[in-house]
């Protein structure tokens, strides 16, 4: 795709939009700039982009939207709900689900950003919905990161050692933590990260249903 001095935010969404499926207004564009909110008519020469500048986009594909959701039905007979009552599944004690976050946790590998302190105890942050606002429709990380957030990692930094985790793979968390700069502050410092990769898989019935999901361990 070739762009020119005065292609717009736009005309990169729907580049993007042609090669994902995922509608402009859906698209989340981080990287392009910092400390400002972009809007579609801006244009490419207004951004001092440098050469070879990379991004990120995140949105979802209309393909994956659900045309509506869909309600779980809890309306069932006397006997039905007696039945499952006495024969109660529990996810926490079921043999192949402790077999396979005991065997997750054997594979899982910690790589150490900063050494662990001793006496310090630790404090597991998850990123989306609680660090970083992915339901937001900005584009700028400033919005995007928690407001007040590395004031609050530095207070709790005194007594906790940092992890952060996400449920989604790795570049998407290699990329919203380098945008946010918590790698990169002096106040504090992140002992290790974990992706999706470190969740187990564990069965649930529910709802008399047999269902697989991820968990974090």
């Amino acid at each position: 795709v070739v762009y020119t001095a005065k292609s717009t935010v736009l005309d990169v969404k729907l580049a993007l939009q042609a090669l994902t499926n995922v509608n402009p207004e859906r698209q989340k564009i981080i990287g392009l700039t910092k400390g400002k909110i972009l809007s579609d008519g801006v244009q490419l020469q207004e951004l001092a982009l440098k050469k070879n500048q990379k991004f990120i986009m995140m949105g979802t594909a209309e393909n994956n939207i659900p045309a509506q959701i869909i309600q779980p039905d809890f309306s069932v007979d006397d006997e039905g709900y007696e039945e499952d009552a006495q024969n109660d599944f529990d996810i926490s004690t079921s043999p192949v689900n402790v077999q396979n976050i005991r065997t997750k946790i054997d594979k899982t590998e910690i790589h150490f950003i900063n050494p662990p302190r001793r006496g310090k105890r630790l404090l597991v942050l998850d990123i989306d919905y609680t660090i970083f606002d992915c339901k937001s429709p900005s584009e700028t990380i400033t919005v995007l990161k928690r407001p007040y957030l590395d004031t609050f990692l530095a207070l709790v930094y005194k007594y906790y050692d940092l992890v952060f985790w996400s449920q989604t793979s790795w570049k998407w968390v290699e990329a919203k933590i380098t945008e946010m700069g918590i790698l990169f502050s002096t106040e504090y410092r992140v002992t290790f990260i974990l992706d999706r990769s470190s969740m187990p898989r564990v069965e649930d019935h529910h709802y008399y249903k047999r269902k697989r999901d991820s968990s974090k361990a």
